[in-house]
């Protein structure tokens, strides 16, 4: 097995012991219902928050494009290919990128979107009236079933289709490091 495949298993594995804990704890709490009152102790935001970091992590091994500055691109690219992700129908750009994606990672909160679960969630966006409300619950369940979609086809590659994949693994992996001795200098 590539040390892709090592890497991504064990990345998929603690990603889903995180959101049956989080599942578990939701349905205990409540059996459903909104995320974000007080009871549920940040659940929706740590769901929604861990989901849109992966998805940037896959984003980047996925389709490549310069590690910083890129993003924006990509995510658009990754929203509009369902070959891995499917969030569900009426779900743009605008208003997963800007406004979740962005909200959650730059603000710690989606612009403007409420947070809510609902046990019949086809989509990770819903509405009712003017409000949008995104289901925690539902995008990352999404989010793994990507990922597993991802990993599974990773493992019909020979090793030179799988190398580009590696290497943008690599390079995350090597910026991380570059970044954490940097800071080990100068303290």
């Amino acid at each position: 097995m590539a040390f892709i495949h090592d890497h991504l298993e064990q990345t998929y594995s603690f990603l889903e012991r995180d959101f049956n804990s989080h599942k578990l704890v939701i349905s205990i709490n409540s059996g459903g219902g909104a995320l974000n009152f007080p009871q549920f102790g940040g659940h929706g935001f740590a769901m929604s928050l861990v989901s849109c970091a992966t998805l940037d992590y896959l984003n980047f091994i996925i389709y490549g494009g310069p590690l910083k500055g890129g993003t924006g691109p990509r995510f658009k690219q990754l929203i509009n290919d369902k070959t891995y992700f499917d969030f569900g129908q009426n779900v743009s750009y605008e208003e997963f990128y800007l406004l979740i994606r962005n909200g959650l990672m730059h603000q710690l909160y989606p612009k403007n979107i409420a947070m809510g679960h609902d046990l019949t969630s086809t989509s990770i966006l819903r509405r009712s009236g003017n409000d949008v409300i995104l289901d925690p619950l539902f995008l990352y369940q999404q989010v793994l079933i990507g990922f597993r979609k991802f990993l599974d086809h990773l493992y019909t590659l020979s090793p030179p289709e799988l190398l580009p994949f590696e290497e943008r693994l690599m390079e995350i992996i090597n910026t991380d490091l570059a970044q954490f001795d940097d800071h080990i200098s100068s303290v």
